[in-house]
């Protein structure tokens, strides 16, 4: 299955907070021609189904990818090559697509370890916890922010 995503906006786990992911259901709905739309959580994905793939615009959350997917093989049975033009971040390929994810959850695990030994947002923050990530700070989310989300969301759990 080809994958054209056109607009995509990467986030973690973090910024679906409260949602329980393993419930949401894509629902595809057939608008006229090769449009269908992707109902899920979080917005609505426009699919594009032709000879040559499958447009995408907008892709929800990172969870979601393997009901997304599913969803789409119902529409197309095209091989799998993914072409990602980000609308924020240097994401460019799924290869680059993995090592976000990758550094998502190095992140994720080195913000809880630090949670599960008391430590504060604000002595993250002096810690300069983000150090080893820096390069992956160049977008729009400024690193004590994306911090603070994470500290947020995994405090909760």
């Amino acid at each position: 299955m080809r994958f054209l995503v056109l607009s995509m906006i990467i986030t973690s786990a973090a910024l679906g907070q409260g949602t329980d992911f393993s419930k949401v259901q894509i629902r595809v709905r057939h608008l006229g021609g090769s449009v269908h739309m992707l109902e899920g959580s979080g917005g609505n994905i426009a699919a594009s189904v032709g000879e040559d793939g499958v447009a995408l615009v907008d892709d929800q959350f990172a969870p979601l990818v393997p009901k997304i997917e599913a969803a789409l093989r119902g529409l197309s049975s095209k091989p799998a090559d993914v072409m990602v033009i980000p609308g924020h971040g240097p994401v460019t390929g799924v290869a680059e697509l993995r090592k976000y994810r990758g550094m998502l959850e190095e992140v994720a695990a080195v913000v809880r370890k630090n949670l599960a030994a008391g430590k504060t947002l604000d002595q993250l923050r002096k810690e300069n916890l983000l150090a080893p990530w820096e390069s992956w700070g160049k977008g729009f989310v400024k690193a004590d922010d994306f911090l603070a989300v994470m500290v947020e969301d995994l405090a909760k759990k």
